[in-house]
């Protein structure tokens, strides 16, 4: 007989072992004289990282071309939130874990190299542009002979027999994929590599000049992530571009970045020969070739005093601070004007802003600070902008109030507004602007504007009419048994909002309750059954499970061969959903899902919130990306599986579709208690699942 829960427990170890292998990319050995963390957990408290704190983060997430990526998962980096990038290719994050010398966010979407932004937190909502970039075939080679690879400015040689699956040795097809980011292309580099130029020093951060960068990922011809074996190396070459190599040492630490702290962590050595850097690494993420300086806290607020009235704050200015020795960094202003970040101590720095226009930027300003050898903090009035032009109106709703919310420029600038009033500093020229906000979890849009903007004052306001709305509560019913249920619209589906609890058919046929696990494993009917047959603990918050019979209504030998004669589980102007009617409401909820199939978020958005350990909830921590927002409320119920045992509650919750996969399985669909995806699998037609009803 198929054993499904041991499938299930198979199924959950190579997810498990999916997002093990993605936190050993970013892992490495610690250096002995360097008492940083290790870089496989998320930072604590402490002189390195600061105080916790909590913040705010807009921005908006690219391709390589400066095309807005949509469905783009961005997730906080040292907490649970998590959110879609829209069809402008627009985040935001509230309140998320962070810290007083930095914060992460991440973005991952399909075909490219997961992307991050790390930067110091102001009180603003802060502000980041990321693009991701694409997986490049580099080519492959044979696990068990070795081989070399090469891409744009990049060469790897692996040796034979040095490369892993899952931490044992591997010897079938290797395929490469890399990406080099160009250290020269300044504007390119900083919106294209992860995290930001921070790199750990012990309990304090170095700022990095880098001389080659790129992102590598090894995978087998199934897509399963490699990685090189316990105890092998690889040789990586990063030529140097000719702009650069005058100031290129003849030796220069070799850093690679972690994911999961949001900075780059020193690991090796790599020696310069003619124009090319060598250096031996012992995993695979992202590696750079930079040089450590020492570092100062520089904190700038930017005020427009060019546009009559008082100065207002310039919210999105690129700034951009160079260094002759140590290069470039920079940053954005925040919703305040403000800027912070680190940057090289004993140093003359040259500081340039600069309007965002599109994929392209215009100077408005610059001036020379230091040598610093303190944190500084200063604001800076800007009374000559000649060729800015400045929007300015408000954000209404459909009735024509001011709403808090945010105006987007076609080029790509935008700005929040501030109690419906905005003020938006961009470039003269023709364009188009449109407005959105947040109406609790909905987000409201209105129609792209054309406009064509001169220097000076413009004013525009900016109507904002529809909303796209989930979660929100359907019309509910009564069951056969004369309990009432609730419901919740989610697109164009109106689903229940709990789970099934009855004990009968539509037409008052009885289901019957088999609590005998020998019984339970050899039916072909349809039965149900309470989790661990307890309904003191558990009938209130989880309902009943059923076998896949009594979803389709198997109810003896007569209605197993002719489906006419079966009986109906669901209320009267109710069904069981089918497998195609699951995906159309998780491809509601994340449009990347494609049904299940792919890593998506709409689990988070579809489970109940808070924690058993808290006291809070029904999950067990960490109940990872759980929002709810779907108003789904999808509760973690177990399961029976065939063999009549009872697994997985406060864990995993499963719930049955209408729909075979063959003569011994029927899909289902799958909440977890540690991570945020709704998973789809076939089953055992035996085991016990919750389930859930649409209208018809």
């Amino acid at each position: 007989m198929n054993t499904p829960s041991y499938r299930r427990i198979a199924r959950l170890l190579a997810a498990c072992m999916a997002f093990a292998t993605l936190a050993f990319i970013v892992s490495c050995k610690k250096d002995e004289d360097n008492d940083t963390p290790p870089d496989n957990t998320t930072p604590t408290p402490g002189t390195l990282v600061g105080n916790s704190r909590t913040v705010d983060v807009v921005g908006q997430v690219f391709d390589e071309s400066g095309n807005p990526l949509t469905g783009a998962m961005v997730q906080a980096g040292y907490g649970a939130q998590s959110t879609l990038t829209d069809e402008r290719g627009f985040f935001r994050l509230l309140d998320i874990a962070g810290f007083e010398n930095i914060a992460l966010v991440k973005v991952s979407k399909a075909g490219y190299f997961d992307g991050s932004r790390s930067f110091v937190p102001t009180d603003g909502q802060n502000r980041v542009r990321i693009a991701l970039l694409a997986k490049n075939d580099a080519g492959s080679f044979s696990a068990a002979a070795g081989g070399q690879v090469s891409l744009e400015n990049v060469t790897i040689d692996f040796a034979p027999g040095s490369i892993a699956l899952n931490g044992q040795p591997y010897s079938g097809n290797v395929n490469v994929a890399i990406n080099s980011i160009d250290p020269s292309d300044t504007w390119n580099m900083s919106q294209q590599m992860p995290g930001s130029l921070l790199g750990a020093n012990g309990q304090q951060f170095d700022v990095l000049r880098s001389l080659g960068m790129a992102g590598v990922e090894l995978t087998d011809d199934g897509g399963q992530e490699l990685q090189l074996l316990s105890g092998n190396t690889a040789t990586v070459r990063f030529e140097v571009p000719a702009s650069l190599l005058a100031d290129a040492p003849s030796t220069i630490p070799l850093w690679h970045y972690s994911e999961t702290q949001g900075y780059w962590v020193h690991e090796g050595e790599a020696a310069l020969s003619g124009n090319v850097y060598e250096g031996e690494v012992s995993h695979f993420s992202f590696w750079n070739c930079d040089i450590p300086a020492e570092a100062v806290m520089f904190t700038l607020t930017l005020l427009d005093d060019a546009h009559g009235g008082s100065a207002n704050p310039i919210e999105g200015a690129h700034v951009v601070i160079t260094s002759t020795v140590f290069g470039p960094r920079d940053g954005y202003t925040d919703s305040n004007g403000v800027v912070s970040g680190l940057i090289p101590a004993n140093e003359v720095l040259e500081v340039s802003v600069y309007i965002i226009c599109g994929n392209s930027e215009v100077l408005v300003y610059t001036a020379s600070i230091g040598p610093l050898t303190a944190d500084y903090n200063t604001t800076w009035s800007i009374t000559n902008l000649p060729d800015a032009a400045l929007l300015q109106g408000q954000l209404l709703n459909a009735s024509g109030t001011p709403v808090a919310g945010y105006v987007y420029l076609e080029s790509g600038g935008f700005v929040s507004t501030e109690n419906g009033s905005y003020e938006l500093l961009t470039c003269t020229g023709s364009n188009a602007v449109s407005g959105w906000y947040y109406e609790g979890n909905d987000i409201c849009a209105s129609n792209p504007q054309a406009i064509t903007l001169a220097a000076g004052v413009n004013p525009v306001d900016v109507n904002v009419l529809d909303c796209v709305t989930y979660g929100q509560p359907g019309a509910g019913g009564t069951d056969q048994e004369n309990d009432a249920f609730t419901s919740v619209i989610i697109g164009s589906q109106e689903w229940m909002s709990e789970n099934l609890s009855v004990a009968t058919y539509r037409d008052g046929t009885p289901i019957p309750q088999v609590t005998n696990p020998t019984e339970w494993d050899s039916l072909t009917t349809g039965a149900w059954c309470w989790y661990m047959n307890d309904s003191v603990n558990y009938a209130a918050s989880y309902g009943r499970l059923y076998n896949w019979y009594a979803v389709v209504g198997i109810h003896d030998a007569a209605s197993e061969a002719d489906p006419a004669l079966r009986k109906q589980l669901a209320p009267a102007d109710w069904h069981v959903p089918s497998d195609a009617e699951w995906s159309t409401m998780i491809n509601f909820l994340d449009p990347t899902a494609d049904g299940g199939n792919n890593p998506n978020i709409a689990g988070g958005m579809m489970k109940t919130t808070g924690t058993i350990e808290d006291g809070t909830g029904l999950w067990y921590a960490p109940n990872e990306m759980a929002s709810n927002v779907s108003g789904f409320s999808g509760a973690p119920g177990g399961y029976r599986d065939g063999n009549g045992e009872y697994n997985s509650i406060g864990y995993i919750g499963y719930w049955w579709s209408s729909s075979e996969y063959d003569t011994g399985n029927a899909w289902g669909r799958f909440l977890y208690y540690d991570f945020g995806i709704a998973g789809r699998d076939y089953n055992d037609r035996q085991d016990g699942f919750s389930v859930r009803c649409l209208r018809d």
